[in-house]
């Protein structure tokens, strides 16, 4: 049998198989970063950012299911555990190399007393096809967190002649940034500032929040930045929470923790996070099946400030096949009559310091290539440019 190499004329080289390639949430996973509990700052920053999502988490209030006496040790204990699982699935696995998160943080605009960790690096990249996007951050303790990544992602830069790598711009992060009126989002559109974490990723269309972690002006960066390579950008919104309830009508919670697609037109939600009419429009007439999850169950610390919908959290070992929190058994008992192959990971106690199962990773490497989940986005995009042809300007620019 004749390799594809064998066919090229003498002198030229096939094309090595990107390493860095992913469009989706649930396409089968080949690699991924996992992070880490070392380093983590076990204390919040004071800054204004971090203060509002304190505020928003003691509305929160869940019923303790498990007594840990040694929080740190046993989210260390669930992370390494994790990335055995990973592993077993024939998985690759990166983790990060720490810094010294006790340093201040220094700019000529201001300075913290502390860095956070690297938990998350799902919070601080995004990968669009074989782009990794560099998320700019909107806290200030997280300013440099990236650099626990860098080696990690020369490393991919260099085995992947195709990767590429786009950094957004750093922001000012000066007091005219942020809100402390808990009626508004966090983020003012002063300059550009998002979270990776407020994007879900379907084919050539990917879905953007903006409120306490991303802002307007963020989402239109990553709308600009990803145009060129044919993907569309779009506000995801939810159904209005009460204002006596949450003060702003958006909760502080990344958008992974509120949906999640599992494959090919299935998305899980839960009442909590309820999406809007729009949403469930949008996703319906393009026949997406919308699943509603049971609430949320577990919580092993009365300082977990996470939402009410972390058990959503989950990531995708490859279509409707899920790493999901061990002791969400409504809603793993749910998945499965839906035909969802669930593989259990108990992770509970690694909320508190940044998330659940997808917050703590970040899929490099998934099968699959650009496609469009939405024929109705399709169809609306070639009226707008067979209109955009026949207008009177573009003729006379001919």
């Amino acid at each position: 049998v004749l390799s594809i190499a064998a066919l090229l004329p003498s002198g030229i080289k096939a094309m090595a198989a990107p390493v860095v390639n992913s469009w989706n949430e649930w396409d089968n996973l080949r690699e991924v970063f996992l992070g880490t509990m070392e380093g983590k700052m076990t204390t919040y920053a004071d800054e204004a950012a971090v203060n509002r999502k304190q505020m928003n988490g003691k509305i929160f209030t869940y019923k303790l299911t498990e007594d840990v006496p040694d929080p740190v040790k046993r989210a260390s204990e669930c992370v390494e555990n994790f990335a055995e699982v990973l592993k077993a699935e024939g998985i690759k696995v990166t983790r990060p190399e720490v810094f010294d998160t006790a340093k201040d943080i220094r700019t000529p605009i201001f300075d913290i007393s502390q860095s956070s960790g690297a938990t998350c690096p799902r919070d601080v990249f995004m990968v669009a096809g074989n782009n990794v996007i560099e998320a700019p951050m909107s806290w200030k303790c997280r300013y440099f967190e990236h650099y626990a990544w860098r080696k990690a992602m020369f490393s991919y830069y260099n085995r992947d002649p195709q990767m590429r790598w786009t950094c957004a711009p750093k922001p000012v992060m000066g007091d005219s940034s942020y809100n402390m009126d808990p009626k508004l989002k966090t983020i003012n559109n002063g300059e550009i500032l998002f979270d990776a974490a407020d994007t879900r990723r379907f084919g050539k269309d990917f879905f953007t929040q903006s409120a306490h972690t991303a802002n307007d002006t963020g989402r239109d960066w990553i709308k600009r930045t990803l145009a060129p390579d044919g993907i569309r950008v779009h506000e995801f919104t939810f159904a209005d929470q009460s204002a006596s309830c949450l003060g702003c009508p958006i909760s502080f919670v990344h958008i992974d923790a509120k949906i999640t697609p599992v494959d090919e037109y299935t998305m899980l939600w839960c009442a909590a996070e309820r999406p809007s009419d729009d949403m469930f429009k949008l996703f319906r007439e393009n026949e997406w099946k919308l699943l509603e999850m049971p609430v949320r169950y577990a919580c092993t610390s009365p300082l977990d400030a996470t939402g009410p919908g972390i058990h959503l959290n989950m990531l995708a070992a490859g279509p409707s096949r899920m790493f999901v929190e061990a002791s969400e058994t409504a809603m793993i008992k749910q998945m499965r009559e839906e035909g969802i192959d669930v593989i259990p990971v108990p992770y509970a106690p690694c909320y508190m310091y940044g998330g659940g199962l997808n917050c703590w990773t970040l899929d490099i490497s998934r099968d699959g290539h650009a496609k469009s989940y939405f024929p109705t986005l399709d169809e609306q995009a070639e009226r707008l440019e067979a209109k955009e042809e026949r207008s009177p300007k573009k003729a006379r620019a001919a």
